[in-house]
């Protein structure tokens, strides 16, 4: 629809507020603004946003032709004319009554959604491949996020916030690909401030500071991801995150592009990390490390486990695995605060193993 690459623009009293949407996502914003005539115009959203980068004033004065659609911008000599389409032809926003679950720190959220936005499928529309929100009964709200591409997942947690509407049991909610990223940006580019989460039927509304975005949810089964860590952790060796990052990136450039695979191999006192590419040759690396089990190698894909290393809330980071050809959980201290899980690529072969 062409009409969702186009802003909608409403002027009225002392502001206007723009609206956009996909469809799927809506996001309201206003800024102020003295206005002469109120009334409402559409935009192509893009070529607008690219318009007024360029633009070296701080005031634009907006007129409107209604008969043509044409929306004429003028700033310090600068004068554009952009076309529109009819703003009847805008989608209608969401009506339903939202009920008020919690309020959430803008920058919690935002942690939140980056320790764990790496890990996500992009199929759109599959419940595996969404962001999904968890929130637990606990006297502070208890705040989960977790995701997965069936290959690795990643689950990030914080005890935050204050309930507006206390639930009796654990709920969730499944947020597109999309919508995640379009969040995530969202929140890192707006003022820190206190946002409020909001549901309503199959709605999620999170109102940033004068900012709220509606988006419909998911719908599908989420596999039980939590069957996927032990009980019991059996952990095999302790690094620092930053040497070992710096490792890893040097060799993924020697390793196979389409899984890069590398070979971790827990000798007496360091961690020697190898990568074979039959194409260009081979790369070692070795890293300091607390060894908890020698002898013990496993494969594992450098781009995920550079990943959640990249994205982990603190710099010490425990390996964990039963046996080479078992998940490899990644913890901080704390499994409950933050892990990433990660299936190992069997030995002798470059592909991924199967998830269990």
């Amino acid at each position: 629809m062409p009409i969702t690459g186009h802003l909608l623009l409403s002027a009225t009293d002392d502001h206007i507020t723009i609206t956009t949407t996909n469809l799927e996502t809506t996001v309201i914003a206003q800024c102020p603004a003295s206005v002469s005539e109120a009334g409402t115009v559409t935009l192509p959203g893009k070529k607008l946003y690219e318009v007024l980068k360029e633009l070296s004033g701080e005031e634009i004065r907006l007129s409107h032709n209604a008969k043509t659609l044409a929306t004429t911008l003028e700033c310090n000599g600068s004068r554009f004319q952009l076309i529109g389409l009819p703003p009847e032809e805008f989608p209608a926003m969401p009506t339903h009554a939202a009920t008020p679950l919690f309020t959430i720190a803008q920058q919690d959220l935002y942690t939140l959604m980056t320790e764990t936005l790496p890990s996500m499928g992009h199929a759109t529309q599959q419940a595996l491949n969404t962001l999904r929100i968890e929130w637990h009964p606990t006297t502070i709200p208890t705040i989960r996020t977790v995701t997965t591409d069936g290959k690795r997942l990643t689950q990030s947690e914080l005890t935050t916030g204050t309930w507006l509407k206390k639930p009796t049991t654990k709920g969730h909610a499944l947020l597109s690909p999309c919508t995640a990223q379009v969040l995530h940006r969202l929140l890192h580019y707006t003022r820190p401030d206190v946002i409020t989460v909001s549901i309503a039927d199959a709605l999620l509304i999170i109102t940033l500071p004068t900012l709220p975005v509606t988006t419909r949810l998911v719908e599908g089964r989420y596999p039980n991801y939590e069957t996927l860590t032990p009980t019991h952790l059996s952990p095999c060796l302790e690094l620092t995150r930053k040497d070992c990052i710096e490792s890893l990136t040097r060799l993924a450039i020697m390793a196979p592009p389409e899984t890069p695979a590398i070979d971790l191999d827990l000798s007496a006192n360091r961690l020697i990390l190898h990568t074979d590419n039959p194409q260009l040759g081979q790369a070692r690396e070795e890293v300091s490390a607390t060894i908890l089990r020698e002898g013990f190698k496993v494969r594992l894909n450098a781009r995920f486990l550079l990943d959640a290393l990249t994205t982990a809330p603190t710099d010490h980071i425990t390996l964990n695995m039963d046996t080479p050809d078992s998940p490899c959980i990644l913890t901080n201290g704390n499994p409950t605060r933050w892990r990433a899980i990660i299936m190992p690529i069997r030995i002798g072969e470059h592909r991924p193993a199967n998830p269990a």
